[in-house]
């Protein structure tokens, strides 16, 4: 199977967020804020907060996913497939296959 198709939105959208946080910095950053620049280093520790907490947040739902797929909690997801749409269905290409 190919690429995911909205693949090229995805990489055109992480640049053009990444690139917000130069825009807000440059009003952030300010002269008149020298030399400590305290809205800007709030800025900067909220999001590096925020995103640490995302993250923690994601790995946290991975981990109950896993356990959930341990413990056989996802099996009824695969009941009446074959063989073939099984392994479709671990590999994620369900996901492709029913977004259209």
């Amino acid at each position: 199977m190919g690429a995911v198709p909205c693949g090229p939105i995805f990489i055109a959208l992480v640049p053009g967020i990444g690139t917000c946080g130069s825009i807000i910095a440059t009003w952030a950053y300010l002269p008149k804020f020298a030399p400590c620049y305290m809205p800007g280093n709030t800025l900067n520790v909220g999001a590096t907060t925020l995103a640490a907490a995302i993250a923690l947040l994601i790995m946290l739902y991975c981990k109950r996913e896993n356990s959930l797929r341990d413990a056989g909690k996802w099996d009824r997801c695969l009941e009446g497939l074959n063989s073939e749409e099984i392994a479709a269905w671990a590999t994620g290409i369900h996901l492709l296959l029913h977004s259209y």
